[in-house]
Parts: C-alpha cells; sequence; structure tokens
C-alpha cells in the first residue's frame, strides 16, 4: 500500500494549503483552489490502495479556521466516499474537535 503524507506543519495560508492538495493528489490542472473544487475533485479520485496520513500543525497557528474546513471536508469526503483512506482519522477528528 503506498502511503501520502499531507503535511499541514509546513504551509501558512489557504493558497499553500491547496497548492499543497493539487500536488499531493494529482488535481487536474483546472483546480479550482477553493472548497467546492476540493469536494469536487476528492469525489472524482480513483479508489486506490493509497493511505493518507495528515500531519497537523500547533494549534495556535494562525491558518487553522481554514484548515478546520479543509479537514472537514476531507474527513466528510473519506465517510461519504472512502477516499482518500485517511490513516489518522481518529486523530483529525479529536484535533477538529478543540478547534474553535
Amino acid at each position: 500500500m503506498k502511503q501520502v503524507i499531507l503535511d499541514f506543519r509546513t504551509v501558512q495560508t489557504p493558497k499553500q494549503i491547496h497548492k499543497l492538495l493539487a500536488e499531493t493528489f494529482s488535481f487536474p490542472p483546472y483546480y479550482g483552489a477553493n472548497l467546492d473544487a476540493l469536494w469536487d475533485c476528492l469525489s472524482e479520485l480513483p479508489i486506490t490502495e493509497e493511505c493518507v496520513e495528515v500531519l497537523l500543525p500547533e494549534k495556535n497557528s494562525a491558518y487553522l479556521p481554514y484548515l478546520n474546513k479543509v479537514l472537514s471536508t476531507l474527513l466528510e469526503a473519506y465517510e461519504t466516499f472512502s477516499v482518500p483512506s485517511l490513516q489518522n482519522i481518529r486523530e483529525l477528528k479529536d484535533f477538529l474537535s478543540v478547534l474553535p
């Protein structure tokens, strides 16, 4: 099984978050770099044997409100489409539960 790592510890802006997502999941060039486009592209990903591990930032990072929305979209896509296979799903849910 191939493992993919989304390292959100190194990004600081929504633009950087979407660039990381687009590169990691090989989204098409027309990816709109917003939450609706993220949902659309996640819904079109083929079911694979890839497993995604999400590396989370410190809980005092300035971009957490937007990252919260991105992670919620990833979790919803996981629950709806089973894609991508999120390795640390419990950790993600715990992380989101303590965010404002």
